[in-house]
């Protein structure tokens, strides 16, 4: 799957530059709620996906490393009402407890729903190449982190996911 393929899944009425929330659940739910502000959900998908991944944060964390969280639905199934991917991505500047798998805060967060595995697969690949440690990977976390417009990040995301391409 092409990059540019990728990106266009997020729409930059899914980028929040500045989240509210101080919990997980918070800013999960802020995201979610995007989705219905934007059309992409009705109200009550939206609550049939945070059940799935408030389910799925139970199970487990999501917060991958890095100051990056990658929250999604436990199955594809869950959120077999989608037709196509989505993705919401807010930024957390005073970092959230996501209980990472490093123990450290996270910054940006990812809301993934799939209805297909394959293409749940490329996105999460994507998003597990800004979480990886090494001099490109913080450089563009920083860079993605001082977006202040959804324009802003959407566009950085774009860069760093042409960039580090697995």
């Amino acid at each position: 799957m092409p990059v540019t393929k990728i990106i266009d899944y997020l729409r930059k009425e899914h980028c929040i530059p500045t989240l509210e929330g101080s919990t997980r659940e918070e800013v999960i739910e802020e995201l979610a709620n995007q989705f219905v502000s934007s059309g992409a959900l009705g109200e009550d998908e939206r609550d049939m996906l945070l059940e799935t991944v408030f389910d799925r944060e139970a199970a487990a964390t999501t917060g991958i490393g890095n100051g990056v969280a990658l929250p999604h639905p436990k199955s594809v199934q869950d959120v077999g009402f989608l037709d196509t991917v989505l993705i919401g991505v807010g930024l957390c500047s005073a970092g959230v407890d996501f209980r990472a798998l490093d123990n450290g805060p996270v910054n940006t967060v990812f809301l993934v729903a799939s209805p297909d595995n394959v293409e749940y697969l490329e996105v999460a690949k994507r998003i597990a190449a800004l979480a990886k440690a090494g001099s490109r990977e913080d450089m563009w976390r920083r860079v993605i982190r001082q977006s202040t417009t959804p324009e802003a990040l959407r566009e950085a995301l774009q860069d760093a996911w042409e960039e580090l391409a697995p």
